[in-house]
């Protein structure tokens, strides 16, 4: 099963994340298809849904799978590898922290994406979802492997950089090629001096600006996450590359949702993954 949080990035600050929300869906599920559940993938590995199948597997015991279907995170749920090449959603499960459940049949991926979104909006902007159950022959063709590990290791170079171990970004540049063949850059730094930012239909939309030293202008796009950066008014890089602002000298994460005004920041562009830059997947996941 693929398992995640649907809403917007701003909820759960306000709102703690509950086990009535998670177990009960994924029993749902294991009931509804009259199997059990072998094990649980995270449907992206960016943000807090990189911990999502974590978290359930320790509620559930049920193993957590080393990959995700996005390599990354984008801001809709019909655009995991999973739907791109082929899988359905249906059924899927949505609970909340009422223990609340909605299950869905019979819909296209993009219309899942369009009632779930709905749903999380009524259940205060954040929800858990349970969808794409698929065999185990489906799941190793099309998830992008090993995504738990990479964080892993990215977070290990981001600790060592806390600690005083040298350059952040050259480190982090060197275990990227090396261990894992992702080409990154790091596409500007300066400081935050103007967000723009609305939460709506589900969403956190828009736009981060950073002033550098030379006096260029970097702009960020973003629906939930990093989709576009402007470099004085012409495009630099959009998805499926991944956009991460980080602090410049520790390299820790700041997503969307915690930008602020002065912050000094780095913006780094990392390659996308390969299944994630076919024609059929740009299709779905171009700007």
């Amino acid at each position: 099963l693929c398992v995640g949080f649907v809403g917007a990035p701003v909820a759960p600050q306000e709102t703690l994340i509950a086990e009535g929300e998670i177990v009960p869906a994924i029993m749902a599920m294991q009931a509804r298809l009259g199997r059990p559940i072998d094990a649980l993938v995270a449907a992206e590995i960016g943000g807090l849904n990189g911990l999502s199948p974590l978290i359930a597997a320790g509620l559930t015991g049920l193993p957590a799978v080393n990959a995700d279907g996005m390599g990354r995170a984008f801001p809709r749920s019909d655009q995991v590898s999973f739907a791109i090449y082929g899988e359905a959603a249906v059924p899927t499960i949505i609970g909340n922290e009422h223990q609340e459940l909605v299950i869905i049949e019979r819909a296209a991926n993009d219309r899942v994406e369009d009632l779930v979104r709905s749903l999380s909006v009524a259940m205060g902007s954040k929800c858990f979802s349970v969808d794409y159950p698929m065999s185990g022959r489906a799941l190793r063709w099309h998830a992008v492997p090993r995504t738990l590990s990479l964080a892993r290791d990215i977070g290990r170079v981001v600790n060592g950089a806390a600690a005083g171990e040298g350059d952040p970004f050259a480190q982090l540049q060197v275990m990227l090629a090396r261990d894992w063949g992702y080409v990154s850059t790091c596409l500007f730094e300066g400081r935050v001096v103007d967000k723009r930012h609305d939460v709506r239909a589900g969403f956190g939309f828009g736009r981060v600006r950073i002033a550098g030293a030379q006096g260029s202008e970097l702009d960020l796009h973003f629906q939930n996450e990093f989709l576009m950066a402007e470099l004085d008014g012409t495009a630099v890089c959009s998805t499926p590359d991944i956009l991460s602002v980080v602090e410049a000298d520790s390299l820790r994460n700041i997503g969307s949702d915690a930008v602020r005004y002065g912050q000094r920041v780095r913006v780094l562009a990392i390659e996308a993954p390969r299944l994630l830059t076919s024609p059929k997947a740009l299709a779905k996941v171009w700007p």
